[in-house]
C-alpha cells in the first residue's frame, strides 16, 4: 500500500501525530525543565549520550517504523564514558561536550519519519 505524499511512514494518521510521537519519546529522556521544541538538540540540550541516544533512536526507530541502517552512531555521539571526561573539563573552564559533533534537531527526527529512512542532517 502506498503511503499519501506528506505523511510519515509509520502508523500516524498525520505528521502532527508525529511529532507528538516524537516529543514524547525525547520527553522520557530529557531534563523535567526542558520544553521539547522542534528546535532542541539531543546531545545538547536532552544531553543523551552513550547507551541512552542510543536507546532513545531505538525507541524513536521501533515507534516511527524508521530504517535506520544509513546511521553511524559515531558521528554524533561518543561513547558513554568518554563524556564523563568531557563533564569534568567542561567544569575545569573547557568548552562543551558537543562541540565538533553534528546536532540532531527534534525536527530533523519529524523528517526522518515522515520518510521512513535516515539521513544525515544537512
Amino acid at each position: 500500500m502506498l503511503r499519501e505524499a506528506g505523511l510519515p511512514s509509520g502508523n500516524f494518521n498525520s505528521a502532527d501525530e508525529a511529532r507528538q510521537t516524537i516529543f514524547r519519546i525525547v520527553a522520557k529522556y530529557a531534563p523535567r525543565s526542558l520544553s521539547i521544541t522542534d528546535d532542541v538538540e539531543l546531545l545538547k540540550d536532552v544531553r543523551v549520550w552513550g547507551d541512552d541516544a542510543s536507546d532513545l533512536l531505538r525507541e524513536f526507530a521501533d515507534e516511527c517504523g524508521v530504517d535506520m541502517r544509513n546511521f553511524v552512531f559515531s558521528k554524533f555521539f561518543r561513547d558513554e564514558g568518554a563524556y564523563l571526561i568531557n563533564d569534568m573539563i567542561k567544569k575545569i573552564g573547557g568548552s562543551g561536550y558537543w562541540l565538533g559533533y553534528p546536532p540532531i534537531k527534534v525536527s530533523h527526527l519529524l523528517d526522518v519519519a515522515m520518510n521512513g529512512r535516515w539521513r544525515d542532517p544537512s
